[in-house]
């Protein structure tokens, strides 16, 4: 036994050449260094043990002071260039020897545990090569009697920009704060959902908007209504009384108005940041009786509500569900992030076997007709089909703008009628199939069908507005 494990264990020390591709196993470092190489095997020890691990710590916290310490003033100043240099320079020797050490242990990129195959690496090794790349330049310059300070290209300062990111490597070193960022990450694709919800109500205020304020905010620069009751006679320029200085009469819209779905959106997201909202709402309610007039105090008092139901909705009620859905899923995430990986795999089967269990589907109806309007309904083309005109609606009542021509408002109007023709079919083939038992029991059936119905009592007084 004595022989045989004294054989073993010259077999396990036998080095292989880094030439002799045939015989080199799967866990070679760096494509040459064994498992068990001398070299690999300190390396493994100086990367486990608590002062290399400080000591790169240390070397964070110092480069992050200095780049707060660094100016462009300071950047200028010669006697404060070299030293930034310097430092940069020791922090730099820091870090390669880190990279050296890790990837010497681990591997760098095709052993199971490789270096790059750490996210967190990755952003050490890109820090890495930002530093390789201002210490070149830097001493290329200076080699060559330029400024050795000199930004170079547009590239180049961006790529320099990646300095920034050393103050992120704390978080690798920390338990703590890996597993709070990596449960914010696990978290964004619920916080997305709730992003694409409330971009979805701003679209539609802002559609709205267009409707109700769509060029009735302009006035004209000169603010006297006494002798520039309308746009007729917003002509000619006016002694500003401030500043004693003569300006031109200009009949324009304000910054924040709604004559476009674009201009609409970003003044309903102003709204909804409470940024001085009350001003647009003051807009609102000196809306004149008609186009073309100047603006009238609290002429239309009533329109300040349409403001106030903005930032009821936007700013209380949809901030609060992204943060409700953020913090829910923090905490979600959280406790899968201190299971174990058997767990994680456990509560995966769990999640898969919830989603297979049977569902309740209302039968097939009797009747030929219906049960053909039945398996019409649940073909996949179809929702696709309706989620499609649903979007064309979208964008075409999205085109509807202060000063369009003729033959786009007469294009919108007929879209419209065809829209409202092709939802209303739709309502009908869902109740025809499903039947009112059945019918009822969906809430988003009885939302189409009201949507519809309202769109169809309004149609008169829309289109004959249009």
């Amino acid at each position: 036994e004595g022989g045989n494990t004294d054989a073993a264990r010259t077999a396990l020390t036998e080095e292989v050449s880094c030439w002799d591709l045939k015989n080199r196993g799967p866990n070679y470092s760096l494509l040459c260094l064994s498992p068990n190489n001398t070299f690999r095997v300190i390396c493994h020890d100086i990367s486990s043990s608590k002062w290399f691990a400080r000591l790169v710590l240390l070397a964070i916290v110092i480069s992050s002071a200095a780049l707060a310490l660094e100016t462009p003033q300071r950047r200028a100043d010669p006697e404060w260039v070299f030293p930034f240099v310097y430092i940069d320079m020791a922090l730099f020797v820091v870090f390669l020897f880190e990279f050296i050490v890790k990837a010497s242990a681990k591997g760098f990129v095709f052993t199971k545990r490789a270096y790059l195959k750490n996210k967190w690496n990755v952003l050490d090794f890109i820090c890495l090569l930002v530093s390789v790349e201002l210490q070149a330049t830097f001493w290329s310059n200076h080699a060559a009697g330029k400024n050795p300070t000199s930004s170079g290209n547009g590239f180049l300062r961006i790529l320099r920009m990646g300095r920034v990111l050393r103050p992120l490597r704390m978080i690798q070193s920390n338990e703590g704060l890996r597993i709070v960022v990596q449960t914010l990450l696990d978290s964004l694709p619920a916080v997305f959902n709730v992003i694409c919800i409330c971009l979805l109500f701003m679209l539609v205020l802002a559609l709205v908007g267009v409707r109700l304020f769509g060029g009735w905010f302009d006035r004209c620069s000169d603010s006297d209504t006494s002798l520039i009751p309308t746009s007729k006679e917003c002509v000619g320029q006016f002694q500003d009384g401030d500043a004693s200085l003569v300006r031109p009469r200009v009949w324009s819209a304000p910054q924040n108005n709604f004559d476009t779905v674009g201009l609409a959106f970003l003044t309903i997201f102003k709204i909804a940041t409470v940024d001085n909202w009350r001003f647009d709402a003051f807009q609102a309610m000196d809306m004149p009786d008609e186009l073309g007039q100047q603006p009238k105090h609290e002429n239309s008092r009533w329109y300040a509500g349409y403001h106030v139901f903005c930032v009821v909705l936007c700013s209380f009620f949809l901030m609060q569900l992204f943060i409700g859905v953020m913090i829910d899923n923090f905490n979600a995430h959280r406790k899968i992030n201190l299971l174990t990986p058997e767990q994680k795999a456990f509560m995966d089967i769990k999640q898969v076997a919830k989603m297979y269990q049977p569902m309740k589907r209302r039968p097939p109806p009797t009747n030929t007709v219906r049960r053909a309007l039945f398996k019409l309904m649940h073909m996949r083309c179809f929702d696709d089909v309706f989620a499609f005109c649903i979007l064309c609606n979208v964008i075409i009542m999205a085109t509807k703008h202060r000063g369009q021509s003729t033959e786009l408002a007469q294009t919108q109007v007929i879209s419209e009628v065809f829209f409202m023709v092709i939802f209303s079919i739709e309502v009908a083939i869902r109740f025809s199939a499903l039947g009112p038992q059945f019918w009822f029991k969906d809430r988003w059936n009885v939302f189409d069908a009201a949507i519809v119905s309202m769109s169809i009592i309004a149609s008169p007084l829309i289109f004959g507005a249009d």
